[in-house]
């Protein structure tokens, strides 16, 4: 049989579109994926009905197996995302194990340094995790694993592994956000790099590894560095934007802290929705912790949703 393109449970609630094959021939399903594991798959088509497939690597017996599967254009699949985001915010090293990618970047931030979990690893978890481990040691670093929700969840807990933070994957089409809605006192520009102003906005902790830490916000080809100014030309708050597959990343987004709820940040993210749709890009992702409730509240707002959830897993002793 035919190898099926990547969905996962974190895929549950999209629309897809499935190709299956029973004694008549073959036949397509597209509907709202209900559930997915190693032996069927279900689909909520329009009508309500759910239908019952068999999904590979073992199809359920007496179920159609599909050869076929994807989530439905323009929306891609978490695994795809992340593959998308890794591109927004690269790693200086990366490893294969499998289909994982092991990342490292001298620990500045969790993307650059940890394991984007996807798909097999080409051997059994335990020896995985075993090589994850040393990997990450050997780099003097702590083993970090960025799995989509709920993929690997029992089974990177029986393995003594435990989550240490939660990210939400949101997505919205560019064009919902290229209505320029901002304080009348606010002026967003955009340059190609960022300059001392931009960049001292970003992290009080960020001279530390400036050079880290540059090197990945410049990394990615086609980027852009929003800077919100006030009246007196002051810089009051920040964000970023790359291109990739036609989507856009839109990342650090700050506003001083004297100057939040004040429309700031939704002016800089509607600026780089612009942006992005200007120069072809059709859907933008951002990727917010689930424990800041004001971000999440913000970019509900301004149209968002989530497009999954992935956790941060780390073994409960090195």
């Amino acid at each position: 049989m035919s190898p099926v393109p990547a969905l996962c449970p974190a895929d549950i609630g999209r629309r897809v579109t499935l190709r299956a094959l029973r004694h008549d021939g073959a036949f397509d399903t597209v509907g709202e994926l209900v559930s997915v594991d190693q032996h069927r798959v279900s689909v909520r088509r329009r009508d309500g009905e759910v239908v019952d497939l068999g999904w590979p690597p073992e199809p359920e017996k007496g179920l159609p197996p599909v050869v076929v599967g994807r989530v439905v254009p323009p929306d891609i699949g978490a695994l795809a995302l992340q593959e998308i985001a890794q591109a927004a915010w690269p790693p200086r090293e990366t490893q294969t194990l499998g289909e994982w990618t092991m990342r490292w970047h001298g620990g500045v931030s969790g993307r650059a340094n940890s394991v984007r979990v996807a798909g097999s690893p080409g051997q059994p978890l335990s020896q995985a995790a075993e090589r994850v481990t040393e990997w990450y040691i050997s780099h003097g670093g702590t083993p970090l694993l960025q799995v989509p929700r709920p993929f690997l969840a029992a089974e990177l807990s029986a393995e003594n592994w435990h989550v240490t933070r939660s990210v939400l994957a949101l997505s919205i089409a560019t064009r919902a956000l290229e209505t320029n809605i901002g304080p009348e006192q606010i002026r967003v520009t955009h340059s190609a790099t960022p300059d001392e102003g931009w960049f001292g906005m970003l992290d009080e902790d960020a001279d530390a590894k400036r050079q880290d830490l540059l090197d990945i916000l410049t990394g990615p080809r086609d980027i852009t560095f929003a800077t919100a100014v006030d009246s007196a030309g002051t810089v009051v708050g920040i964000g970023r934007g790359s291109l990739n597959s036609g989507w856009c990343g839109i990342t650090s987004i700050v506003t001083s802290p004297q100057h939040r709820r004040q429309g700031i940040a939704s002016a800089l993210t509607r600026s780089l929705g612009a942006w992005a749709l200007g120069n072809g890009a059709t859907m933008a992702y951002l990727q917010v912790l689930d424990t800041n409730v004001a971000a999440r509240s913000l970019y509900e707002q301004l149209g968002f949703s989530v497009h999954h959830w992935y956790d941060y897993w780390e073994p409960d002793s090195t």
